[in-house]
């Protein structure tokens, strides 16, 4: 999985090398609601356009990144909490479980004593 998404990357960055290598000479207006920037190199919108992707999606992975960490240190909690009770119950006392199981075993059922 790696390696493919490692052979991805590359074919992108050469396929972006390539439109850069071309389109150097090409230049564009950039037409904004507020402005109008003439006689732009197109090579310069596509290298701006994918650096705001690439910082809108590290901002995403961050966001989510500090979700799943946060939800890791809840269930960790948890864990820590339940294997301490588990330990706790381990080291009850057995004869104290055995006396009152004879005890109970002694006393007569609810549905016995209808009979």
């Amino acid at each position: 999985m790696n390696i493919l998404r490692a052979v991805i990357i590359i074919i992108l960055f050469f396929a972006l090398l390539i439109l850069a290598v071309l389109n150097s000479k090409e230049s564009v207006s950039l037409d904004l609601y507020w402005r109008t920037i003439p006689d732009i190199p197109l090579i310069f919108i596509i290298f701006a356009s994918l650096l705001v992707g690439v910082i809108v999606a590290g901002i995403i992975g961050l966001a989510e990144n500090m979700k799943l960490r946060l939800t890791q240190r809840r269930l960790r909690q948890e864990i820590r909490k339940l294997e301490e009770e588990v330990n706790s119950l381990r080291h009850l006392p057995i004869a104290e479980g055995i006396e009152r199981e004879k005890e109970n075993f002694n006393q007569p059922n609810r549905l016995t004593e209808e009979l």
